[in-house]
């Protein structure tokens, strides 16, 4: 009965390879893999955009906590150190931290000019009220 009906080829097995013709040399199989030196994929260019700005967001964010005192800076500097790393496994996640990074960044610096504006307003009217003249100061000292 299985003889009537013709046989079907095997969608999973590969054709038979013709023989070797005398004097020539059998082909050999095809290589398994990507082309020798690719490293198996190719370069995503978001992830090499994401790890350049993550570096330069984490030296801002640096700078700004080391010179200004940008206290949110180190936040900032932990969000950027955190995108760098994740910016070759996964870009939009690192992109995501970057946007983080930047707003703590921001942040820092307009509570810095914002607390430079009050220190200034306060010494303004310090010195408006007569703070700084030499007849002020404690009881005991001498002016």
């Amino acid at each position: 009965m299985s003889q009537d009906r013709p046989t079907e080829p095997n969608p999973w097995t590969s054709p038979p390879q013709p023989a070797a013709t005398y004097g020539s040399a059998a082909q050999p199989p095809p290589a398994y893999g990507p082309p020798p030196g690719t490293g198996g994929y190719a370069p995503n260019p978001l992830s090499a955009q994401a790890r350049s700005s993550a570096t330069l967001w984490l030296i801002l964010n640096i700078v700004s906590v080391v010179i200004l005192a940008n206290l949110p800076g180190i936040v900032g500097a932990i969000y950027a150190a955190l995108a760098l790393g994740r910016a070759d496994l996964d870009p939009i996640d690192a992109r995501r931290k970057i946007r983080v990074s930047k707003i703590w960044f921001f942040a820092g610096l307009i509570l810095g000019v914002l607390v430079v504006i009050a220190a200034v307003i306060f010494v303004v009217m310090l010195a408006q009220s007569g703070g700084f003249s030499s007849g002020s100061g404690y009881p005991g000292w001498r002016a």
